[in-house]
């Protein structure tokens, strides 16, 4: 498979009830509820905080998050969930860009860049700037996407990237006071 889903798609239809606003929600394993899944998952706490606000619209998410998914197939995935009509494109994405940099060798076209000797800076200011230059054209193909189809684009940056995420299994689903506990009582376990 391309990537493991946040859920099981239903059959999808372009069609949507009359005053509810339809949201494609797409993005990365974060958006996805990594480790959670697929009994949380961001695009349905935002669903439900939506439908416990009754004064507000209807809304319908339809949740496209896929673990694993890269830059490319994210701004594909964006444009394939115009045929889904929605009013809003949410996309969640962007702390996995850094590492598909990484799997990048610099090619011929690079050489200005990395004129000289390769010491360890050049290469990494050769990665921050493909870097940056990736996110700068993944959000404006995005932004070109939702003008042509008029559908509000809102982006959110995940506030956890790969880089500094500690590779440890989270707790099993506990509200809020009790997942605190939790770490405190895992950091004092393992200071011990």
């Amino acid at each position: 498979p391309e990537g493991l889903w946040s859920g099981r798609l239903p059959e999808l239809s372009p069609d949507k009830e009359a005053g509810c606003k339809r949201i494609c929600f797409l993005g990365e394993s974060a958006a996805a509820g990594y480790f959670y899944a697929p009994h949380m998952t961001p695009a349905k706490a935002l669903e439900r905080k939506l439908s416990s606000n009754s004064s507000i619209d209807e809304f319908e998410i339809i949740d496209l998050a896929c673990v694993d998914i890269d830059a490319t197939r994210l701004v594909d995935l964006a444009l394939k969930s115009m045929q889904l009509n929605p009013d809003i494109l949410l996309v969640f994405a962007g702390n996995n860009w850094p590492q598909s940099m990484a799997k990048r060798m610099p090619t011929s076209k690079d050489a200005g860049l990395l004129a000289g000797d390769l010491r360890a800076n050049t290469l990494a200011n050769y990665y921050h700037k493909a870097g940056a230059s990736l996110a700068t054209a993944v959000v404006e193909d995005l932004k070109q996407i939702a003008k042509h189809f008029e559908v509000e684009l809102i982006f959110v940056i995940p506030e956890i990237n790969l880089k500094d995420w500690e590779r440890h299994t989270p707790p099993p689903l506990l509200p809020a006071s009790e997942e605190e506990r939790w770490h405190s009582l895992k950091t004092d376990a393992l200071n011990k």
